[in-house]
């Protein structure tokens, strides 16, 4: 837990709490998907993305908390709490975009060479190719919860699978003759 967040909590004697993470994470999830905290123990089970945001390092099959645990969370994490964090949030994304223009900047910029060098082939070149990089990094995609399975597939229900293993039955059957 970070030090300045420390002062929200007491140490008092019993069970210790849960991370902040998990219970910040935990309320994260029932605001977003605006479901129960049954529905959100059972999202957590089942899903290993939502047991990595509330900071677990593997998966894990049992639930990380019960679900009476959500109203100790409601209790925990004031109003006052989540603004405080939602700005700091906001803050280092803000930081972050700041960097990332300046390195974009920096890219754009061309260097003393480029300029004596603008009217040739290879200039032009080196222009292209740093545009092309920059176009492949904000077109990517990342695919996370992409569900393939094979097109062919065959159903109990299907008459030509009977027919195959009927045929293949038959000749297991002639085969164990010779013998």
């Amino acid at each position: 837990m970070r030090p300045n967040m420390q002062n929200y909590f007491l140490l008092l004697p019993g069970t210790p709490a849960k991370p902040f993470r998990v219970a910040l994470g935990a309320l994260l999830i029932k605001t977003i998907k605006g479901i129960t905290d049954e529905a959100v123990v059972e999202e957590l089970k089942e899903n290993p993305y939502l047991q990595y945001l509330i900071g677990l390092k593997a998966y894990q099959y049992e639930a990380p908390f019960d679900a009476s645990m959500m109203v100790h969370f409601r209790k925990r994490i004031s109003t006052e709490m989540l603004q405080e964090i939602n700005e700091k949030i906001v803050k280092v994304q803000l930081e972050q975009q700041k960097l990332e223009k300046k390195k974009n900047q920096k890219r754009k910029k061309p260097s003393d060479d480029d300029q004596n060098n603008s009217g040739t082939a290879a200039g032009s070149e080196e222009k292209s190719e740093s545009a092309e990089e920059q176009e492949t990094l904000k077109n990517g995609k990342l695919l996370l919860d992409a569900k393939c399975a094979p097109a062919d597939i065959r159903y109990p229900t299907d008459i030509a699978l009977l027919n195959e293993a009927r045929e293949k039955s038959e000749g297991i059957r002639c085969n164990a003759s010779y013998f």
